[in-house]
């Protein structure tokens, strides 16, 4: 199911982090669109507020995949933006993880090539 939702403040990003923390459980994929500085990892920052993370979630922009597991259940914080090919996400360990992608929670960010593959790949399973 896809869902546009548009934000126009930080207190509207907070809201909706604070809405989807209940309802989502592990196995969860949400996938965030924008241009840079639009709020993307502000989001993940409020949402894993929300989950009981304490660490400091920044953007994986350079790193491509953090992890934080001092949560309600482990959150990957992905950033796909910089991948050219769908071939790269298995460099990143995805598929050797892929009995943790249905007992963890990710949030994709900036690829919609890397969902498909990874949806694809997960149903494969």
């Amino acid at each position: 199911m896809t869902k546009r939702i548009d934000l126009n403040s930080e207190q509207d990003t907070i809201d909706l982090a604070y809405y989807i923390g209940p309802i989502i459980g592990p196995g969860a994929i949400i996938s965030l669109f924008g241009e840079l500085g639009s709020g993307k990892t502000f989001f993940v920052k409020a949402l894993g507020a929300f989950l009981g993370i304490s660490e400091d979630i920044d953007s994986p922009s350079f790193v491509l995949f953090k992890e934080y597991h001092c949560g309600r259940f482990p959150l990957y914080h992905l950033d796909l933006y910089r991948l050219k090919h769908e071939d790269e996400l298995l460099d990143l360990g995805l598929l050797d993880a892929s009995i943790i992608m249905f007992t963890s929670f990710q949030i994709l960010l900036s690829s919609s090539r890397g969902i498909s593959f990874i949806i694809q790949t997960c149903s494969l399973i």
